[in-house]
């Protein structure tokens, strides 16, 4: 074998070790499978070569995540960019210095990712990629792992409304085509979309591991088990695994808040009863009496935020509320972006998952120019629907607080929390960034009962049996 041959080979021991130090099931034979596989993939190929590794050492979806980052860190990608890219970018960005050679304007980089995804340009994206670590990641200024960094990216370019803008164009150069040919376009769209996330990551990756930033050991593992998976920093098949998901979880959720419900119907010691019954053990209290307490189930009202990023967040959040009514008196919930609606019959009536982007379209979420706008947001439900806040309700606040640097409304919701027994919050993003930028959260959170960071499946449904 040459020496080349011996290196490809250290490397993919390198990545076995890795993916059994993580926990994944992988045998001998199955590296024995991903070695002669190498025989029939061009190893230049670092695509072809991670999809033969892929299919010969993961069995399972939750083991992806632990594998794509043992890939990056085994097999690397080189850093530099074909001189090809330069040629179409330059079109969208004009001449300039930068990285690479290529400066492409913030108000520019938006329109250069949509015509990378309606072309297929993947050298393009890979350069793009690079492009928005450098501009958004904010890694030389601040210390974080992977999923922070990946998160504080995503956040800035919006890939959902990306994939909406990539899709209204291809729609118009199509015309009024064939249904089956859009849904076509629409899947390979969201195709290259989810490729240009992963190059996000790699290039993240990368740049940690060169400034020795990352996690020791063999490398960022990820966790197993998709109830951990952060939510924000999902990738579009861990999002519809966990859709797939949380229906089990919430009947595990509904029996254990209907047996916190039970241990908690004992209420204070019944003196008189029980002295009455001491008297048959010689006046030693063998036998304690307890007040029955009647047990109350909270009437809740949920509130959402469904703008960009934080959507599936309040998707899986109205899920699991709404899996838990025969343990509440009352729930309703609203959604809002810069307006708000109610979803409550909605959700009651949906039969399957309802995707979270088709809430927007839903009358009053949009009341403007569908920004978040918390304040108009809280003012028009006060306005609507205010009658649903009653002293003994429980108000669940889902979002994560950012404005887009127009005002907070903390008067409104001051207004909304002294109507109500209770308010919590719900934020899907890292404590850390609480307070940074346009986030008003330590604004909001003087108002309320309780603010919990719940990035994850497992941490909501913590968070969710908590306040019940």
């Amino acid at each position: 074998m040459t020496s080349a041959g011996d290196a490809i080979l250290a490397m993919l021991l390198r990545l076995f070790a890795g993916l059994r130090d993580g926990g994944v099931d992988v045998s001998l034979g199955e590296v024995l499978d991903a070695a002669s596989a190498m025989r029939h993939v061009d190893l230049l190929d670092r695509d072809a070569l991670r999809t033969a590794m892929q299919a010969t050492l993961v069995k399972r979806p939750e083991d992806l995540a632990v594998f794509s980052s043992l890939f990056d860190e085994c097999f690397p990608r080189r850093r530099s960019v074909p001189e090809s890219v330069a040629t179409p970018l330059d079109r969208v960005a004009g001449d300039g210095g930068g990285p690479q050679g290529v400066a492409i304007a913030d108000g520019d980089l938006s329109s250069a990712l949509v015509d990378a995804l309606r072309d297929a340009d993947i050298d393009a994206l890979r350069l793009l990629a690079v492009d928005a670590v450098d501009r958004f990641a904010g890694m030389e200024t601040t210390k974080g792992g992977e999923r922070y960094f990946i998160h504080r990216v995503l956040r800035a370019l919006d890939l959902a409304n990306l994939l909406v803008a990539a899709m209204a164009e291809a729609r118009a150069s199509a015309g009024d085509g064939d249904p089956a040919e859009l849904k076509r376009l629409h899947d390979d769209l969201a195709r290259r979309l989810e490729q240009y996330r992963r190059m996000l990551a790699e290039e993240i990756r990368a740049r940690l591991r060169d400034g020795d930033r990352g996690v020791a050991g063999t490398g960022l593992v990820a966790p197993r088990r998709l109830e951990d998976v952060d939510v924000l920093g999902a990738s579009t098949t861990e999002l519809r695994q966990m859709r797939q998901a949380v229906r089990p979880l919430a009947r595990k959720l509904a029996s254990r808040v209907s047996q916190q419900r039970r241990r908690h119907q004992r209420g204070r010691v019944d003196m008189r009863r029980t002295i009455r019954r001491s008297l048959a053990s010689g006046g030693v209290p063998m036998d304690v009496a307890f007040r029955r307490r009647r047990p109350g189930k909270p009437d809740v009202v949920v509130l959402c935020d469904i703008s960009g990023s934080v959507a599936e967040f309040a998707h899986f959040t109205l899920l699991l509320l709404h899996a838990l009514q025969t343990e509440l008196s009352g729930l309703r919930s609203f959604v809002f972006v810069d307006g708000v609606a109610e979803v409550t019959g909605v959700l009651e009536a949906a039969e399957v998952h309802l995707d979270p982007r088709l809430l927007v379209t839903l009358p009053g979420v949009i009341a403007a120019d569908g920004h978040s706008d918390y304040e108009g947001a809280f003012r028009r439900f006060l306005d609507g629907q205010g009658h649903a806040l009653r002293p003994g309700t429980t108000v669940i606040v889902a979002g994560d607080g950012r404005t887009n640097y127009r005002p907070a409304g903390v008067g409104t919701f001051r207004e909304i929390c002294q109507r109500v027994r209770r308010v919590y919050w719900f934020n899907p993003e890292p404590t850390d960034e609480w307070g940074t930028d346009d986030s008003a959260l330590p604004l909001y959170g003087q108002s309320c009962t309780g603010v919990f960071e719940v990035r994850s499946l497992s941490q909501l449904a913590d968070a969710i049996a908590g306040i019940l």
